[in-house]
């Protein structure tokens, strides 16, 4: 199957979305430590983190390479 090189710019785009908002949350749930909201931004950058997986497993199974994207926070 071929796939566009518009729907390769898409999921790179959401991937970078997603890598940046698990990045906000994380950084939040340090900032507010100790308190609810720490709670809730950690769950989010979760989410957001799975979401980040699902972006980079659908292009690295398309042969796309993921140079230049920092996926550090993924681990």
């Amino acid at each position: 199957m071929v796939i566009s090189q518009s729907i390769i710019n898409y999921a790179k785009q959401a991937l970078i979305d997603e890598l940046y908002a698990t990045a906000i949350y994380s950084k939040l749930s340090k900032y507010y430590e100790g308190k609810d909201l720490s709670r809730k931004c950690k769950e989010h950058a979760e989410i957001e983190r799975r979401h980040a997986k699902f972006w980079m497993e659908f292009l690295m199974e398309r042969g796309v390479s993921l140079e230049g994207i920092t996926l550090g926070i993924l681990v």
